[in-house]
């Protein structure tokens, strides 16, 4: 894992922590954890919501003593991760197991890849595909070898990142991910943007 980027692991909505306060079991989550609300904010006893959206849990902790030490003497707060339930990418196209899936540590495409269980038996090995959402209405494309690992399949996945692999010998790229994304419920200008990318990077 040498060289990937942590700094991206932050808390976001719906991400689940265990909350400790030492000395103070009744501020303490429940052994299940208590989830980041979808504004961002962790439900904390006496001081209410508390932001720890794009917050390391070093930088969460904090802000929780923070808050807590205006109702407890010096707040000794631990806070563990048990899900990163906002990190997750897809897997789609000839993968055994498609579908969407949490990421607990920086991967890269290669490894992304081979949560999906392996490739079906018709899947183009030597061209799966990256894609990535880039601000309102772009879309990024990055071809990688899943067969034989090389530089390209090193880039670092990101939240909401998409892995496609294509069927072997049927249809354009264009063709072949259309269908899926529409599913997904990409935008048709999103859509388009992917396509204009694809065919400027690599002349299909």
């Amino acid at each position: 894992m040498d060289g990937l980027d942590w700094s991206d692991f932050t808390l976001g909505p719906s991400d689940l922590v265990h909350l400790s306060v030492y000395g103070q079991p009744e501020l303490c989550s429940p052994p299940t954890g208590v989830r980041v609300a979808p504004d961002g904010t962790l439900s904390i006893p006496f001081c209410g919501g508390v932001t720890v959206a794009g917050l390391s849990l070093n930088e969460a902790a904090a802000a929780i003593e923070a808050g807590l030490s205006q109702f407890v003497r010096e707040p000794a707060v631990s806070l563990s991760l048990i899900e990163y339930a906002s990190r997750r990418f897809t897997i789609f196209g000839e993968v055994k197991n498609t579908g969407s899936y949490t990421m607990d540590r920086p991967l890269t495409a290669i490894e992304a890849l081979a949560l999906g269980g392996g490739l079906l038996p018709g899947a183009n090995r030597l061209r799966s595909f990256l894609i990535r959402r880039r601000g309102a209405g772009k879309m990024e494309v990055l071809a990688f070898n899943a067969e034989t690992p090389g530089p390209d399949g090193l880039v670092q996945v990101r939240p909401g990142d998409l892995l496609f692999v294509q069927k072997s010998g049927v249809g354009t790229f264009s063709e072949s991910v259309v269908p899926y994304l529409q599913g997904m419920g990409l935008t048709l200008s999103q859509i388009a943007s992917l396509a204009l990318a694809y065919d400027r990077l690599y002349n299909e």
